[in-house]
């Protein structure tokens, strides 16, 4: 095996500190804003881990993803990674060369990552047309052509990179500078291949975050044995134990307007969370439709619901709480 190593250059280094940094202070900063406003309760803490989840799996695709080195092994030229090595079969190479300075500038990203731990994605720009670029530096590149795909990688020593491609690869020749532009129809399907995945993805990350909401969603409430229960879709039910409510009443339907959530979820109807009103104050709020209200008054505040049957409700805690 014939090994390239794909070192970074000073632009990349800083690059990839700062985006690291700007990604470590939001999500730190989302935890701590979260830990302080949800006051220790999961169902209000989940939306604030939705960030630092996703900065997480920024920086580990990221890192995995980002090319390590080129390899000439057996009958393959690799783009070696830690996650899913790039493989270009050495017969399929027709022409290899170095760029000229400059040849591969002012690329349009299509889809991939313009300089966290690397560059890499598909790009295009006039000089070269599309290509995939594997690359830990904008200086120093090498242009690797089949009949299917461009590639542009960024080898320790270009030449030498060349030269050992030429002797393995049985139909190549070497590459002319400045290239001819790839196909732009092919270009154009490649580009509408990249901006279908970004979608699917994007598409797949919004299903993710109503899917969580959907879960927390209240859906009912019953009163328990020794507990007020409110039930929610798919997490576990919310718990408000009888001997720590001091009073229930309905609310008047003026008290049930003018709300601003704090820190919680509002789909139409649906609303959990911490919200506030100039009337009730803050309060904890579960509620599956609009109306009618009810209010309990507990040991940790203000907690507002919308049970089926208010009146019944009521009654049914009024009596619990009165036969301690």
């Amino acid at each position: 095996m014939t090994w390239f190593s794909a070192p970074w250059d000073r632009e990349l280094r800083i690059a990839s500190a700062i985006l690291v940094a700007v990604l470590g202070a939001v999500a730190g900063g989302l935890l701590v804003l979260g830990t302080v406003l949800s006051r220790g309760e999961p169902d209000l803490l989940w939306p604030f881990l939705v960030g630092p989840a996703i900065a997480i799996a920024v920086l580990a695709m990221a890192w995995l993803l980002a090319p390590r080195g080129f390899a000439l092994r057996g009958r393959d030229l690799l783009v070696e990674r830690r996650l899913r090595p790039v493989r270009i079969r050495l017969v399929d190479i027709h022409s290899v060369g170095q760029l000229a300075p400059g040849e591969a500038a002012r690329a349009l990203r299509l889809g991939g990552n313009g300089g966290l731990f690397g560059h890499y994605g598909r790009f295009w720009n006039r000089r070269l047309g599309s290509f995939r670029l594997y690359a830990t530096r904008r200086s120093g590149l090498v242009r690797v052509d089949t009949a299917e795909e461009r590639f542009v990688l960024s080898p320790a020593d270009p030449e030498a990179f060349v030269e050992a491609v030429l002797a393995r690869a049985p139909r190549a020749s070497r590459a002319t500078s400045p290239a001819v532009p790839a196909s732009p129809r092919a270009a154009g399907v490649r580009a509408l291949r990249g901006i279908g995945i970004a979608a699917t993805a994007l598409l797949v990350a919004i299903g993710c975050i109503f899917s969580s909401i959907w879960g927390f969603a209240p859906v009912g409430v019953e009163v328990a044995d020794d507990a007020v229960r409110v039930e929610r879709r798919w997490a576990g039910p919310v718990e408000l134990p009888l001997d720590g409510i001091r009073s229930a009443e309905i609310l008047a339907p003026q008290y049930g307007r003018r709300w601003w959530r704090t820190n919680g979820t509002a789909l139409g109807a649906v609303r959990f969370g911490r919200f506030a009103s100039r009337e009730l104050g803050a309060f904890r709020l579960y509620a599956w439709r609009y109306g009618p209200y009810v209010l309990l008054e507990t040991n940790r505040g203000r907690v507002v619901l919308t049970p089926d049957q208010a009146e019944r409700f009521v009654a049914r805690v009024r009596e619990r709480i009165g036969a301690r």
